[in-house]
């Protein structure tokens, strides 16, 4: 059975992209489409969850060992959140690069990305070369 898309391409359930098909072509992009739309559902669920919990922990008269615990919890939950919504944009980032056609290729050489890495990570904005480029230029400011 074949899924939906929005662009009325029909993907199988068990279609993965592959190196002898042209690169980025519209079964690709659908792939990564339908990937980062799944994982942007998820973490808005995650999101979501972890904001009730943050919101619903009442300031209830507890003890200082019991206070100091829920606090190292909150502010755990908060840095999770800040986490989630940092990839949320990035997701939406990557969708904007679908619907324009950039997606896959380096922001900074304009280089393919490469299926393999994507597929690891899909919201991967860099080839191999320019990450490394970065992290190394990153951890010389350190």
């Amino acid at each position: 059975m074949a899924l939906k898309q929005y662009n009325e391409i029909f993907l199988p359930k068990s279609y993965r992209p592959s190196e002898v098909e042209t690169y980025m072509n519209d079964m690709h992009l659908e792939y990564f489409r339908h990937n980062l739309l799944k994982r942007r559902d998820m973490l808005q669920n995650e999101w979501e969850a972890l904001n009730s919990e943050i919101h619903s922990s009442a300031d209830i008269d507890i003890d200082m060992v019991d206070k100091a615990g829920r606090d190292v919890i909150l502010f755990s939950n908060i840095k999770r959140l800040e986490s989630i919504q940092k990839s949320i944009a990035s997701i939406d980032s990557s969708l904007d690069d679908i619907n324009t056609k950039k997606y896959g290729y380096c922001k900074k050489t304009g280089k393919p990305i490469g299926l393999k890495r994507l597929i690891v990570n899909p919201e991967a904005k860099f080839c191999v070369e320019a990450q490394e480029d970065l992290e190394l230029t990153n951890n010389d400011e350190e």
